[in-house]
């Protein structure tokens, strides 16, 4: 009886650190259950975040793409712009050097004969007086009837106009 006594005091003894090892292992189950009840819910919240980081970098890219063909775009209309503008200075110095060729001619009064120039060019320097300039300077004549005015005209376009008979005389002098 006593060995039987003593052997229920042991497990009795025995069952109440088995209980309380129980009791403490069902504490830390439930801690540990709203640990991961905690997680799961991170979990869940870090999946719905990266969902919508997902479908923004979807988004951002899609709206990037649309930019780069709009670049692009806007680069082709450029570089023709470029050209076009390009070819338009070309035109523009093309006809500059004409305009000055043309002005330095006329200054020079290429085309005339030499008593012609000599006699103009002492008008503009102030020893003849009245001298008016050449018919060919003093008409104007519309686009297209160029030639035929020159053809008709002829040698006439060289004719020196003067404010009266005495200024032809001294020019002719």
């Amino acid at each position: 009886i006593q060995d039987s006594k003593l052997e229920l005091v042991g497990l009795t003894t025995q069952n109440q650190s088995v209980m309380e090892s129980s009791r403490k292992a069902q504490q830390d189950i439930e801690t540990n259950q709203k640990y991961l009840d905690e997680v799961n819910s991170q979990l869940s919240e870090l999946n719905g975040f990266i969902t919508e980081v997902d479908s923004g970098i979807t988004r951002n890219t899609n709206i990037k793409n649309g930019i780069m063909m709009k670049l692009g775009t806007v680069k082709d209309k450029l570089d023709k712009a470029l050209d076009a503008q390009n070819i338009n200075l070309e035109k523009q110095r093309d006809t500059e050097n004409k305009i000055h060729l043309l002005t330095e001619m006329e200054n020079n009064l290429d085309g005339f004969q030499h008593s012609v120039k000599l006699v103009l060019n002492n008008g503009k320097n102030g020893r003849l007086k009245g001298i008016i300039g050449t018919v060919a300077q003093l008409i104007s004549v519309n686009k297209g009837y160029e030639t035929a005015i020159e053809i008709a005209l002829g040698f006439a376009l060289q004719n020196i106009v003067v404010q009266d008979e005495t200024s032809a005389k001294y020019a002719i002098e």
